[in-house]
């Protein structure tokens, strides 16, 4: 029942000045209910289907991994080549020596490497120094010497 406001209601408000309602009015009541109840739903269902979709967008689009990027030899893998290899390359890439795909393979890997990249930024600020070698020595005599230029 409805408080009779209208007086061109037709309905005859009893003793205590209340209405029936119309016809349909409960029926419409009970669909915007339900309608409202829909759009809640679709507002969570698009909300959770949004955070799914920024999520796998972040891991598709996130660097690699350092623990999936450690070799055997405990040396990192980034840019589809290993820490050794940037190194025996090292002197060539500053001097601009190597092609497109070697220079673009070792720019990713300093990019990401937490070992190359403090290394060859020491580089960059000391050009002076000499980190070509003559004797040859093993590629992880080379990474330990790399490794102390970026602990001075």
């Amino acid at each position: 029942m409805t408080e009779n406001t209208d007086p061109t209601n037709t309905n005859d408000p009893d003793e205590s000045g209340w209405a029936d309602c119309p016809n349909g009015e409960i029926s419409r009541m009970v669909e915007r209910v339900a309608h409202q109840r829909k759009l809640a739903t679709a507002g969570k269902v698009s909300a959770i289907a949004g955070m799914l979709l920024l999520g796998i967008g972040v891991w598709l689009f996130s660097p690699p991994s350092v623990q999936n990027a450690v070799t055997p030899e405990g040396q990192y893998d980034f840019g589809s080549i290993c820490c050794s290899e940037v190194i025996d390359y090292a002197a060539a890439f500053h001097k601009g020596e190597l092609n497109g795909e070697k220079t673009a393979q070792i720019s990713q890997h300093i990019a990401t490497c937490p070992h190359c990249g403090p290394v060859f930024e020491k580089m960059a600020a000391e050009p002076h120094a000499a980190y070509q070698r003559t004797d040859q020595p093993s590629r992880s005599a080379v990474l330990a010497d790399s490794l102390t230029l970026v602990s001075r």
